[in-house]
């Protein structure tokens, strides 16, 4: 494991792996505060786990080696784009994509402004 300041320090690690989580539950468990939290991560995380890593796997195994410097990734994401629009499938794939996080993005929106 890399070194960090959590993993250094086992108390502070079980505190924030065990205790918080425990206590946020504690307090939040039968509440509209604990619904809102849930939304809230289903949304965000999944919704960024569903719609956008795939894409970014995709876009990663097909670049090929990385460089050392990372200097014209962006450039190579945006070939790797270009590329998947000329085809068919990669057009229909990236279409429903950005469809989705439009409706994502949309979802959020509502629930901030709670309409």
């Amino acid at each position: 494991l890399k070194s960090t300041p959590v993993t250094q320090r086992p108390a502070l690690s079980k505190i924030l792996g065990v205790f918080v989580p425990w206590s946020l539950a504690l307090f939040l468990y039968m509440s509209e505060a604990f619904g809102e939290f849930l939304v809230w991560t289903s949304i965000l995380v999944l919704g960024f786990t569903n719609y956008t890593m795939p894409l970014m796997i995709a876009t990663k195994s097909f670049s090929g080696p990385p460089s050392k410097s990372g200097v014209g990734s962006f450039r190579r994401f945006v070939e790797i784009i270009k590329a998947a629009w000329a085809d068919d499938a990669g057009r229909e794939s990236l279409v429903l994509n950005l469809a989705v996080t439009l409706v994502l993005f949309f979802v959020i929106y509502l629930n901030v402004c709670k309409l």
